[in-house]
């Protein structure tokens, strides 16, 4: 009964052990599952913004361009028309800057093959622009204001250039426009599925560890159950065994007077009493046999029975033991 109920105990203990580890092995996978989601989700995300920043940059640079463009033909014209110094050292600085911003814009879209397209066509409007406004300088270092104002009167070249200008710049704006909005909802859409992912791994994480408390709830209840079964038969099986031990004391007292009783009833026979063991040496020598055989007992102990028997006997003794025995 008692191994029965330890097997019972030992396998429900195992299967519980099964199924705690069966749901952390899920829960673990689960949760790495949603990690690795969330991950990639985040950055999806990240490229998705810096694509962003990328569009902005490339915006605000064509921005820039016309910008600094208009400051250039600006600060061109106070040269033009008072000749000072100032004026010309502006120019310079906003032709520098034009001159910048048009490196930055190559290097931005050369992933876009089809802004590098439209940047084939500004580039060069902006170097006519640029080698016009330069030849109006140089004609006002040269010549003086006269003839520069009649050339300024006549600017047809420079105002076609401004406007096919405004208009490679107009274009390249409304493709990164249209990229713009492509890459706003893909992140937008990246940013849904992050939080869905955060979200859903959160609810799944708190979901699995309820079910995993409620498993080592049962689990703890289930113990504390096996083992007050436990404690109880333990007790019984101490009662038991304090019966068994009472029952066994009694029996060896039993035993011992009556070892007793028949020591006291060896030693006073009048009769001489021997026992041997079966190498036919002595065990036992009571009184009368230490009067027969005049020997005392603690002599005759241990020694072979023959020594007591007469020679003639002796082989006729060791016949009849080997017949008895058989």
């Amino acid at each position: 009964m008692d191994d029965t109920f330890h097997n019972e105990q030992l396998s429900g203990l195992r299967s519980l052990e099964r199924k705690v580890s069966f749901g952390f092995i899920v829960a673990l996978l689960v949760l790495l599952l949603i990690g690795a989601l969330s991950y990639f989700s985040v950055l999806r995300s990240r490229e998705d913004n810096a694509w962003i920043d990328h569009t902005h940059q490339v915006l605000d640079s064509l921005s820039g361009l016309v910008s600094d463009l208009n400051a250039a033909e600006t600060k061109e014209r106070g040269f033009l028309l008072t000749g000072r110094e100032e004026y010309q050292q502006a120019y310079r600085e906003a032709v520098k800057r034009v001159q910048e911003q048009l490196q930055g814009i190559d290097e931005l879209i050369r992933d876009n093959p089809i802004q590098g397209g439209n940047f084939g066509i500004l580039a060069p409007l902006v170097a006519q622009r640029l080698t016009l406004m330069q030849s109006h300088v140089e004609l006002r270092l040269a010549v003086g204001l006269a003839p520069v104002q009649a050339a300024l009167m006549k600017n047809d070249e420079g105002n076609e250039l401004n406007g096919a200008i405004r208009a490679a710049v107009s274009k390249m704006q409304g493709e990164e426009n249209s990229l713009l909005q492509e890459r706003e909802k893909r992140a937008e859409l990246s940013s849904l599925q992050t939080r869905a992912a955060i979200t859903t791994g959160g609810i799944l994480a708190i979901a699995l560890l309820i079910a995993a408390l409620y498993v080592i709830r049962e689990g703890f209840k289930r113990g504390r159950a096996a083992e007050a079964e436990l404690h109880h038969a333990k007790s019984a099986l101490e009662q038991r065994v304090e019966q068994g031990v009472a029952e066994l004391t009694r029996t060896g007292a039993a035993v011992q007077a009556g070892e007793e009783r028949l020591s006291r009833i060896i030693d006073s026979a009048m009769d001489a009493i021997l026992t041997v063991d079966e190498q036919q040496r002595i065990t036992m020598f009571n009184p009368a046999a230490e009067a027969m055989f005049k020997c005392p007992a603690k002599d005759a102990l241990g020694t072979p029975l023959e020594r007591f028997l007469p020679a003639r006997f002796r082989a006729t003794h060791v016949e009849h033991m080997r017949a008895f025995g058989q």
